[in-house]
């Protein structure tokens, strides 16, 4: 982290501090205390200090940058080249539609670091840094910064085909690699717990209500880093377009694998916590007698009903399953009477609708109307989690904006290879932090959804 990022994260806490005696105070309906005033007048004060801080920050980081790209171009002039690269603590972000000599393409941008390999700097580069521990000035250390855009396309065409992250819901962070964010602690639907205490009446004349306020809790979001890593020769350079086109497709396809499967079951340790670990989940048990190796109409069934009926219709709402299940899957049916393994099928009902077929003009089958979505995240057929039923559109995932590139000509320089890198900062959780009690009923209702094992 940068100074002044941590300047940034000071100014953000001292903030925080405030609102929170602030609240407190509002919330309990009373002035502040003797001690509550000068804790906050002391906040108030060190914002002034922080904001000093911070300009005095940025002054000097773009003085240094001035000096080094200065030194820089006169070694490379000296050298016989246009110019050169100095570092940059931040990435500006120029397009092709908002500056006209920007790189037109990733293949663009990988024929301009080839040439730089020979002595012919191109000025486009100039507006771009380098690598922590690396710079131009020391060709044994070289390296580019990947234009920004480029870095966005990978993580927008990785979003757009992802089954799972093109359904959760997404939050950029911009200034910080963290926050702490609110979430409405409900763990039941009975009256006075709706909401985390809202308590609703049909009012009489002169009667009085009981006042009652939501409950919240805390979720921490602390950005972890998904890093993707490739090669490409010399030779394969030569053809800037297609090397530019397959590395885009390769990262792309990786870092949503990635991404994806910790969705689904990270374990929270320096990666996102994965919906199958959610404390909100469910297990469904399997039925008394049932085949190891199977799923059954009735498994389908029960889980649908402890899927909550909002979730049911959320664009996010999906069945994830490996495909070894399949055979299994397309003979679903549920059946007016306890003979699931009766050989008589007059009383069966389908449950699943292929695509295509009848309503379903979607391109996935429908189980129980719901998306059946084959990922290579779950387990195999029989272990629990082959079969999850869930509401991706609960799972929350944080982000930074863009993904950050770089490339270097010398990590691999006597296998004649060009280095690439990407790094994207991400967390993730779902937002439901237990199933919660419906209003009638005994059975609880959760977003994530998963089937025990048969073995």
């Amino acid at each position: 982290m940068s100074k002044l990022e941590k300047l940034n994260d000071r100014k953000a806490a001292l903030v925080a501090a405030m609102r929170k005696l602030s609240d407190k105070a509002a919330d309990e309906e009373r002035e502040f205390t003797a001690e509550e005033q000068t804790a906050y007048d002391q906040h108030k004060a060190d914002l002034v200090d922080a904001d000093k801080a911070i300009a005095r920050e940025q002054d000097l980081v773009a003085l240094e940058k001035s000096v080094i790209l200065q030194k820089a171009g006169e070694t490379h002039s000296q050298a016989g080249s246009v110019n050169s690269l100095g570092p940059e603590t931040s990435k500006p972000n120029i397009t092709r539609e908002t500056d006209p000599n920007a790189f037109k393409s990733f293949g663009d941008f990988l024929a301009s670091v080839k040439a730089f390999e020979h002595g012919a700097v191109d000025g486009r580069l100039q507006k771009y840094g380098v690598p922590s521990g690396l710079n131009t000035v020391t060709p044994a250390e070289g390296g580019f910064l990947v234009p920004p855009e480029h870095g966005s396309l990978i993580i927008k065409e990785a979003f757009e085909t992802g089954s799972i992250l093109s359904r959760v819901t997404r939050l950029p962070l911009t200034t910080s690699d963290s926050m702490t964010m609110p979430y409405l602690n409900e763990t039941s639907r009975a009256d006075g717990s709706r909401q985390g205490g809202v308590r609703g009446y049909w009012r009489g004349q002169g009667d009085s209500v009981t006042a009652s306020k939501p409950s919240f809790g805390e979720m921490e979001i602390k950005l972890k880093a998904a890093m993707v890593a490739g090669y490409a020769t010399d030779d394969m350079l030569k053809d800037f377009a297609f090397t530019g086109a397959l590395l885009n497709r390769l990262f792309a396809n990786e870092l949503r694998f990635v991404v994806e499967d910790a969705i689904f079951e990270g374990d929270g340790a320096g990666k996102p916590q994965g919906l199958v670990n959610a404390a909100c989940k469910i297990q469904i048990a399997k039925e008394s007698g049932q085949a190891a190796k199977t799923i059954c109409g009735d498994n389908v069934i029960k889980m649908l009903a402890r899927f909550p009926v909002r979730s049911i219709f959320s664009p996010g709402a999906a069945w994830l399953y490996n495909q070894d299940c399949m055979p299994q899957l397309w003979k679903l049916s549920a059946r007016t009477t306890a003979t699931e393994g009766a050989s008589s099928t007059s009383d069966a009902m389908p449950l699943l609708i292929p695509a295509g077929v009848g309503f379903n003009t979607t391109r996935f089958p429908l189980l129980g109307g719901i998306p059946l979505i084959p990922v290579e995240y779950c387990e195999t057929l029989g272990t629990a989690g082959d079969l999850v039923l869930t509401d991706l559109s609960e799972y929350i995932l944080t982000e930074k904006e863009a993904a950050e590139m770089a490339s270097s000509m010398h990590v691999r320089f006597l296998e004649a290879e060009q280095t690439f890198r990407m790094m994207y900062r991400v967390d993730g959780q779902m937002g439901w932090k237990s199933a919660i009690t419906p209003f009638k009923g005994s059975n609880s209702i959760s977003p994530v959804i998963t089937l025990a094992a048969r073995a």
